[in-house]
């Protein structure tokens, strides 16, 4: 019988460890690499892509009009988005007017001591600007609902009307609810 070659070195453990231990690196950071990726990706999904401050649903929102917007129908819907992108009014320059209106403000506010009438000034830049772009939506709104037809404003009005129903069920009675009293009459809320 032969015997086992001893001349041959064994490969030392504390090698096996340490490729274990790569491989475990490895996993974790192309794991944590996969999660990164995923999370921006479903962060621009989520955003609407990166021109999300192009969208007129943005001049919509800033303007308080955004729920009347979503009660149109569709074919509205895409006619008030081509009016806002085709109109006069550049909705793009005065986002970066306000922008260039709240750095400004910043600095105001951050000047000792505070400039009040340079504060009441620049307040006042910012609400016309807001309230002309608030002008241009609700211009190009008008245009899109007197170029509906009858039957489609009905149903527009319908909307609205259940909206404003169910907003105005949203905040006292929902607060307090008719309760039973002690003696089993049904009584209101106190304040109403």
């Amino acid at each position: 019988m032969a015997e086992p070659d001893t001349d041959m070195p064994e490969p030392p453990r504390a090698q096996r460890p340490k490729s274990r231990l790569f491989w475990r690196v490895l996993v974790a950071l192309s794991l944590a690499l996969n999660v990164l990726v995923l999370g921006a990706a479903l962060g621009l999904f989520l955003s609407g892509g990166p021109e999300r401050g192009e969208r007129p649903g943005a001049e919509l929102r800033a303007a308080g009009r955004l729920p009347t917007a979503m009660m149109l129908p569709q074919d509205a819907r895409q006619d008030l988005r081509a009016r806002l992108r085709d109109g006069p009014a550049d909705f793009a320059q005065s986002r970066g007017e306000e922008r260039d209106l709240l750095r400004q403000i910043d600095r105001v506010l951050r000047a000792d001591p505070l400039d009040r009438d340079a504060l009441t000034g620049l307040f006042e830049t910012r609400r016309a600007l807001r309230q002309t772009r608030a002008e241009a939506v609700d211009q190009a709104l008008i245009e899109t609902l007197a170029a509906m037809p009858q039957a489609q404003r009905e149903a527009f009005a319908d909307r609205m009307a259940k909206r404003k129903l169910r907003k105005e069920g949203r905040g006292h009675d929902r607060k307090y609810p008719e309760h039973k009293h002690r003696d089993g009459d049904k009584q209101r809320a106190p304040y109403d």
